[in-house]
């Protein structure tokens, strides 16, 4: 069990072991996407059609952008006045929903991946009594729009405690600071792709730039970060701009290394130098850049415990 204030914030190599796409992944697959005849007219009222689509897929596909968030950033900005925004966002719906779809399965044996870190997080986060689960000082901030870790949560928890099927909440905290593909629901997880459904993540989708460090979200996670004893990055990018969002490192006023709360973070992907540099910048704890360069459930079960 987690008996320390503790904050877990994931970024998209959280999700790339359970088969969700990376930034780059994601605009390709949102490339290949071909609207069929057929689904232009359930799909109009989101705004896809077939003339927009094209012009959109078009300029995407030339405006080296590393990722459809990033594009519309850059979009939003322009003197186009975000002329993508709503179709952008359809089109990463779509492909996110199908990847939970095809996921789905994917979660659980025989199928889990080599890298089962939910099942590690589960272990440890496993209590004797319902009461005792939800008492644990954890919180979980995730920068991706995939509901992946709830649906898992739901699943285990219905089983070992005897909840009633259809229980949709964790119970310790999962806040998506960019939104999520909607409103989640343990019956309608993974069943695809509808207009409705398509509408509902439109509509909770942020990127990066509606996401703002004024937003109340951020604001608590700044708080809970300060006031927790230990603060785990898994997966993440280090981006400045959400570092920022986070309040990291300014926003901590640690007088020297070693003072609360103990920073630490999986690298993988990046390499030895930047992630020294990284560290340093960021003021993360002593020893932090020797660290999390394995699997993921090697780090959770390292660090979390």
């Amino acid at each position: 069990m987690v008996t320390e204030p503790t904050v877990l914030i994931l970024g998209a190599g959280a999700s790339k072991p359970y088969r969700f796409p990376l930034g780059a992944e994601l605009r390709d697959e949102v490339l290949r996407v071909k609207w069929q005849e057929e689904q232009y007219d359930e799909l109009k009222h989101i705004g896809i059609d077939p003339d927009h689509y094209g012009m959109f897929e078009h300029v995407l596909r030339r405006s080296g952008a590393a990722s459809v968030d990033a594009f519309l950033e850059d979009d939003d900005r322009s003197v186009q006045e975000g002329r993508f925004l709503g179709i952008g966002k359809a089109a990463m719906a779509y492909c996110m929903l199908q990847a939970e779809r095809k996921t789905r399965e994917h979660l659980f044996p025989p199928n889990q991946p080599a890298d089962h870190w939910y099942q590690s997080l589960w272990g440890i986060i496993k209590a004797p009594t319902w009461e005792e689960y939800c008492a644990q000082p954890l919180a979980i901030v995730t920068f991706n729009y995939d509901r992946s870790l709830e649906f898992y949560l739901s699943e285990v928890i219905n089983f070992e405690y005897s909840m009633h099927p259809v229980f949709d909440q964790s119970e310790i905290p999962i806040m998506h600071v960019h939104g999520s593909l909607g409103p989640f629901s343990s019956e309608t997880y993974g069943s695809g792709v509808s207009p409705d459904l398509i509408d509902a993540a439109v509509n909770s989708i942020r990127v990066v730039h509606e996401a703002h460090i004024e937003d109340s979200e951020f604001q608590h996670v700044r708080t809970m970060i300060t006031s927790a004893t230990k603060v785990l990055f898994v997966g993440f990018g280090y981006a400045d701009a959400n570092m920022k969002k986070l309040g990291i490192p300014e926003g901590l006023h640690r007088q020297k290394w070693g003072d609360n709360p103990q920073i630490l973070g999986t690298h993988k992907g990046i390499n030895a130098p930047r992630w020294r540099r990284l560290c340093d910048q960021l003021r993360f704890s002593p020893g932090a850049d020797k660290t999390g360069g394995g699997k993921i459930s090697a780090f959770i079960e390292d660090r979390l415990h």
